[in-house]
């Protein structure tokens, strides 16, 4: 915690106490002599008061030996150049700060000349506070410094410094190799240090977007001390989005920085919506009170440990504060009932993390005890204790541990069943492997979330004797989402659609390397397979779907062709029936990617070229590898506009079932579903219009009322009547 001896010094400076002012000021030299920043801070306010500057003067020469012990040069110059100002000269100061600078900076070449250009060295006797200042600013810009141009230029870094010709060159991001005056550079660029919020979103996004979920109260801080230290949340928004964070992310992540900086007594929130924000530097409070008042807070056991977890983030490493924590969760371990054995082991395990022991071995005693400890894992709902339960289970009762932890990882929980994986791998004990792995391969529809846990583990070479060939996992895998997902949306199963939801990610993860993986191990007529599986899908959204595609064809650009080429039902293979409205929007698409995509791609290319070798420079393969992709899309495309016939409403028959029907099945159970068949671009899954080329929509082409439909999926079979026909082209 910060010493409150400062917060002391600041209210004797207000008070005008300069009596009080100097002891504290005594004390914290002895006691922290390196904060040169809090120094500044108070000197600057003792400076201020009538007869102060003197007192001001006399203070930070003191500070100054300290520094000068402990050889903080670059702290040390900064200390004179504010005695240059507030302090008169006797020769002494002008000498010790052309000392303190070339100590200070003695790598740079130019340190003699900037002495030299600023006055400092040979310069006016009376002109020391201006010239301290000057060498200040030139000492700021220096090669590899990141600037801010208050002008307009905005951010950039410093590419040379040439004191000696009076210039230097930056790198703006708006403009690279602008030549600027050094005076002019001077005054007109802010050094920004590399942590600076700025900089981070113009050379290093990534990392700022990593730092703003890892550690959003200090991704806060900065923001709000680029503000002044006190600014309304909405300007702190418009700092962080979207450099930082999505716009679509800024609520969440306010809710959690908020959170923290509640807890945090350096900060201040204010009342409503768009509260004002306040952080002091070094403010303090009562670690214990503070604790024990928002630990008031909490209605129920699980708020009370979550309070806990926030003020451990707080504390950090400070042994005495989690030390107090940890006792805290002691007490109410102790305090809560043997019966209720979930919330036993969710204290454990908090006290376990507080004083730093082991969980796992912590969890023995109370997995030994339990008759039967699946009902124990089943009730915790954070994946993190479950895991850790799971290890204990496993390690504590050899006998029947891992039989009871290959039970419960079979009901489709993947977080136990990596923790089964991982003993089983340690042990070498294969066959304990394939008890699990068995099952979840021969029925994957069964376990999908097993499935997509235990296919992305086979992709990463994680299990013994089973190769994953790529072509047959991206087969399998369309399979079961398609199966996952229609079963997911016909019952309302949320934990099947987001199974679904997790396959669609895996199939196209890192630009869809699976699939050009699979591309790369098959020839043509396997590449039209897939492309059957993925027109037919209905767990891919539209753009995950044509990224799919896109890769097939750029690999087997004949692919196509050759899936056109087979019969398609009731519908000609020479023709592709659509809404005039499906048509236009393939043409503009077209469009757009002939008069605008193409034109910037090839740009691009030109650009790329230019930097260089062609073999080394990967924005030109990016580039080349974009050409293709559009090429191979606007091809498709067009072939499309070529078959197209349009859906008119007159030629849609209500007598029996053709392209344009609107048809009300149900199914054996009962349930009733309506479907409406366009062509490929009018597909909207949320408004039931499916493709009529699909195994569903020719299935149903020239049924009528009271037929029944039955349709093969993934083996199974499904059976429908058809309830009403109507004209689904209005």
């Amino acid at each position: 915690m910060a010493d409150s001896r400062w917060d002391e010094l600041e209210r004797a400076i207000r008070a005008k106490d300069s009596d009080a002012a100097e002891r504290l000021w005594l004390e914290l030299l002895e006691r922290d002599s390196g904060n040169v920043d809090g120094f500044l801070k108070a000197a600057d306010g003792i400076a201020e008061k009538a007869g102060g500057r003197r007192q001001a003067g006399v203070l930070l020469w003191m500070v100054a030996g300290a520094l000068k012990d402990k050889n903080r040069d670059r702290d040390l110059v900064r200390l004179y150049v504010r005695l240059a100002k507030i302090a008169p000269d006797d020769g002494t100061l002008r000498t010790a700060l052309a000392d303190a600078t070339r100590k200070a900076y003695a790598t740079r070449a130019d340190v003699e000349a900037l002495l030299d250009k600023s006055g400092v060295v040979g310069g006016t006797a009376s002109e020391l506070a201006k010239q301290a200042e000057a060498l200040e600013r030139y000492l700021r810009l220096e090669p590899g410094a990141y600037v801010f141009h208050k002008t307009g230029w905005g951010i950039g870094q410093i590419a040379e410094y040439l004191p000696d010709r009076g210039r230097c060159v930056i790198d703006f991001v708006s403009k690279r190799g602008h030549q600027m005056d050094l005076l002019a550079a001077a005054d007109l660029l802010e050094r920004l240090p590399d942590e600076d919020l700025r900089v981070m979103a113009a050379y290093r996004k990534d990392e700022l977007k990593k730092l703003a979920v890892a550690q959003p109260l200090e991704v806060l801080r900065r923001a709000i001390h680029r503000l002044g230290g006190d600014a309304p949340l909405r300007h702190v928004k418009d700092v962080l989005v979207p450099d930082a964070l999505e716009k679509t992310a800024w609520a969440g992540w306010w809710k959690e920085a908020k959170k923290q900086a509640t807890l945090d007594p350096s900060w201040t929130i204010g009342p409503g919506t768009d509260p004002r924000l306040v952080h002091t530097e070094g403010g303090t409070a009562d670690f214990v009170s503070l604790l024990m008042r928002q630990m008031s807070f909490a209605k129920d056991a699980p708020a009370r440990r979550a309070t806990l977890r926030d003020f451990a983030k707080i504390a950090g490493t400070d042994a005495g504060a989690r030390n107090l924590l940890a006792q805290q969760a002691k007490k109410h371990l102790e305090e809560t009932p043997l019966a209720d054995v979930a919330g036993r082991v969710a204290w454990t395990l908090l006290v376990a993390e507080l004083d730093g022991s082991d969980p796992v071995a912590a969890l023995g005693p109370t997995l030994m005890a339990a008759p039967d400890p699946r009902p124990l894992l089943r009730g915790l709902a954070d994946d993190g204790p479950r895991a850790t339960a799971a290890k204990a289970l496993w390690r504590t009762r050899p006998n029947d541990g891992p039989a009871l932890l290959l039970d419960l990882s079979l009901s489709d929980d993947p977080v136990l069943a990596d923790v089964y994986a991982e003993e089983s791998l340690a042990a070498k004990d294969h066959g304990s492997l394939e008890k699990l792995l068995g099952p979840v391969f021969a029925d994957p529809p069964a376990r999908p979330r097993l499935y997509d846990w235990a296919t992305r583990s086979l992709l990463r070479g994680r299990w013994p004797n089973r190769p994953a060939d790529p072509y047959k996992v991206t087969e399998q895998a369309l399979r079961v989402l398609d199966r996952v997902a229609y079963e997911g949306k016909r019952v309302g199963d949320a934990k099947r659609l987001a199974a679904a939801d997790a396959l669609s990610a895996l199939l196209t993860d890192k630009n869809c390397r699976l699939m050009v993986e699979a591309m790369a191990a098959t020839d043509v007529e396997g590449a039209r397979h897939l492309l059957r599986l993925l027109e037919r899908n209905q767990g891919l959204k539209p753009r995950p779907k044509e990224k799919l595609e896109d890769c097939v064809l750029r690999a087997h650009p004949t692919a196509l062709a050759a899936a056109k080429a087979e019969p398609q039902g009731e519908a000609p293979p020479s023709e592709i029936y659509m809404t005039a409205a499906g048509l236009e929007r393939l043409r503009k698409e077209n469009d757009k990617i002939l008069h605008e995509d193409m034109p910037a791609n090839a740009a691009e290319i030109q650009r790329a070229r230019e930097f260089g070798d062609l073999s080394e420079n990967a924005e030109y393969h990016a580039a080349r590898e974009k050409q293709s992709m559009l090429a191979a899309r606007s091809t498709m495309l067009k072939t499309m506009i070529a078959l197209a016939r349009p859906i008119r409403a007159e030629i849609v028959r209500t007598d029996s079932v053709s392209v344009g029907s609107k048809v009300r099945l149900r199914d054996a159970a009962g349930v009733e579903v309506e479907y409406t068949l366009l062509g490929p671009p009018d597909v909207d899954v949320a408004r039931h219009v499916i493709n009529y080329q699909t195994p569903l929509g020719q299935s149903l082409m020239g049924k009528k009322k009271g037929d029944t439909v039955t349709l093969e999926l993934m083996g199974d079979t499904h059976a429908y009547t058809v309830l009403e026909i109507a004209n689904g082209v209005v």
